[in-house]
């Protein structure tokens, strides 16, 4: 079906679009589900028996069918013959007026009317042969300078740089519409801020995230079917319990009203206190999530805050001041002490956002999308989602390369032409994607750089010095938490018992020191998830939200204080844990940045401020994915909508380039 065509290409108010004598519509027909597919015609001439705007080195079997849209007709049905044997099949098209730009030829009239004289309306092409099959994500290593011999017999469409999810994500969607797409990733192995491994031997932790809510608030895993790949989410419920050092206990669990019930045990204040504040939170977090899901444009956002605002009538100005303002404020105004205050800072700061950043009281809201929605863990660790995800770009024919970092985008004249790794391997292409830092992409990659404003917005977005430290554990048991009940291993375990205990730890991180006392939460997903250690035996993820990026003395000097304070801090909480500790990984923002790539150690690629959010990331001018540069599209943690695992931005910069190019 031919979708309405973007707002942003949609004709002006009182003008209207007076098609052509002929509108060119290019179409092949595919095998896979006989879905008929459409291709934006570039307009070349037939060259040697070519049809006009066939690719040269087409396989046996793959042709374009071209079909005419006659002016006079307000709707013209198209006729081809299946080749499967299923007879007649019909299609209809709108005006041209109301065609998506992808499927508009752009080309002056008379040379549409020279291309389409070539071909009868009817003529049918066989269809295309089925797409080669996925290679595998790792390749051998060989001599710098030594070309790959496989890259030398494709040239792919599109070239995805960055195997993280985003990436994958993306590719998967470009490969679903039959577009030859290759993915190159840095490290021996994809995923990114999503990886698993087995940082102490027998025990496999998470690198980065744990906990996948976002994407589970999408239809993307659904989509693409990544149940049908292997990936199975298991709810973490309840999702957080405040591990208190005077021994008071929270549970929050999905319910609200069970959250509440939990709460009134040691204050029924707090209780009545934290349910207003849930009232306040859900109507935002309802009118956010579109953002989230990327079907929110700029345009939009200050209708839909006067809209929030307005809801609540009886006071919008606080409304708007609760909106605008950091969820340090917002949770001494709504919450009466650090009871609930202490594990909400919590999660919030799990977002990588400090309590004092403008407009942060997005990141405290949020605490309603947990109880909304849930928090899930995917079985065998967060590298299941990415496995899945290979599994199913292979299953579409698309390939993924992994140890190939990329030294070069080649842009010559404005447009992209070719992609060179660090081994000096050249891969012509149509059209590249970056799924990694922006600013490492378009500044540093990029060939030449992105240059005038745009490039200078860009250059001038921020990233701060505090970012997350983690300590993994292997134990032979739990934490063992005085009063614990069955379930308080389930999710997130909050050790923050003063909200100005995180205010100050953002302070010292953002000077460059080591915070005291350290912000903690941890999480057991061994409790649910007995695939991640030995029988018996748990994996126990300790996390510091506010470590700083570049640290006094060096991370090296450092580390060993920063093992020996987390574990000093369980042992506070959880009397008799550290007789069972089996090993001990930490995992610290220089070794982030110098295994991982990412620019500070920052997984988010950029700080998640107010304007940096949304339409506004990276910035307004590349915030709907597209570049200055022809064929050139960016996605990953560091552009619309948001950082963490949603897989928004992957799906959004594949169907931008598909509605621009195919």
């Amino acid at each position: 079906m031919v979708g309405r065509q973007p707002a942003h290409l949609r004709q002006r108010a009182g003008r209207r679009h007076e098609p052509g004598p002929g509108q060119a519509l290019g179409r092949y027909v595919g095998l896979r589900g006989s879905r008929v597919r459409q291709r934006h015609q570039r307009g070349r001439p037939a060259v040697h028996g070519r049809l006009p705007g066939e690719r040269e080195g087409l396989r046996d079997g793959q042709r374009w069918a071209l079909g005419v849209q006659p002016a006079h007709r307000q709707l013209a049905v198209r006729r081809s013959v299946d080749p499967a044997g299923g007879g007649d099949r019909s299609r209809s098209r709108p005006p041209a007026h109301r065609q998506p730009a992808a499927l508009r030829s752009p080309e002056p009239r008379h040379r549409r009317w020279r291309r389409q004289r070539l071909v009868p309306e009817a003529a049918v092409l066989p269809a295309r042969a089925p797409r080669r099959a996925h290679r595998s994500a790792l390749r051998p290593s060989r001599p710098i300078g030594t070309p790959d011999p496989r890259a030398l017999t494709t040239t792919p469409d599109v070239v995805v740089v960055g195997g993280g999810h985003n990436g994958l994500v993306a590719a998967c969607y470009l490969a679903r519409a039959g577009v030859d797409v290759l993915v190159l990733e840095a490290l021996d192995g994809p995923g990114g801020g999503s990886r698993t491994a087995e940082t102490v031997p027998g025990y496999r932790f998470d690198l980065h995230s744990v906990a996948h809510n976002m994407i589970n608030m999408t239809d993307i895993p659904a989509e693409l079917d990544l149940a049908g790949a292997g990936l199975v989410y298991q709810e973490m419920d309840p999702f957080s319990v405040a591990v208190h050092a005077d021994g008071r206990r929270v549970r929050f669990y999905r319910s609200i009203d069970a959250t509440v019930a939990s709460i009134a045990e040691a204050d029924p204040v707090e209780a009545a206190a934290y349910r207003a504040f849930m009232d306040k939170a859900v109507p935002v977090v309802r009118t956010i999530l579109p953002a989230l899901r990327g079907q929110m444009s700029a345009r939009e956002i200050p209708e839909r805050l006067g809209a929030l605002v307005g809801s609540f009538r009886h006071r919008p100005a606080e409304t708007a001041r609760d909106l605008l303002g950091p969820y340090d404020s917002l949770l001494r105004r709504w919450l009466p002490s650090d009871l609930t205050r202490g594990p909400v800072a919590a999660f919030a700061a799990h977002a990588a956002s400090g309590p004092g950043l403008p407009g942060g009281s997005l990141y405290a809201f949020w605490q309603a999308a947990y109880h909304m929605f849930g928090q899930w863990h995917a079985r065998g660790g967060a590298q299941s989602l990415v496995d899945a995800l290979v599994t199913r770009l292979g299953s579409l024919g698309g390939e993924l390369r992994c140890g190939a970092p990329v030294a070069r985008i080649e842009a010559p004249n404005g447009a992209v032409t070719a992609v060179v790794t660090e081994e000096g391997e050249r891969i012509p292409t149509r059209a590249v994607i970056t799924a990694i830092d922006p600013k490492t992409a378009l500044l540093g990659l990029l060939d030449p750089p992105l240059g005038g404003r745009v490039g200078a917005d860009l250059a001038a977005t921020r990233r701060g010095n505090v970012v997350q430290a983690l300590v993994h554990v292997a134990a032979d048991r739990l934490p063992p938490y005085p009063g614990a009940r069955p379930g308080d291993w389930n999710g997130l375990q909050s050790y923050v018992d003063h909200l100005d205990d995180l205010v100050a730890a953002w302070a010292a991180a953002e000077a460059g020191r080591l915070p005291d006392p350290l912000p903690l939460y941890a999480f057991t997903t061994s409790a649910i998830d007995s695939s991640l250690a030995p029988p018996g035996h748990h994996t126990v993820y300790l996390a510091c939200p506010a470590a700083p990026a570049t640290v006094e003395g060096g991370w090296d000097t450092r580390r060993p204080e920063l093992v020996d304070r987390v574990l000093a801090t369980v042992e506070e909480r959880a009397p008799g844990f550290s007789a069972g500790i089996q090993g001990v990984h930490a995992w610290t923002p220089d070794l982030m940045e110098s295994t991982e790539r990412w620019p500070g150690g920052h997984p988010m690629h950029l700080d998640l401020a107010l304007d940096q959010l949304g339409p506004f990331r990276p910035t307004k001018a590349l915030g709907r994915h597209r570049t200055p540069v022809g064929g050139l599209y960016v996605s990953g943690a560091g552009t619309n909508p948001s950082g963490g695992i949603s897989a928004s931005p992957g799906r959004r910069a594949a169907k931008a380039l598909l509605a621009d190019r195919w």
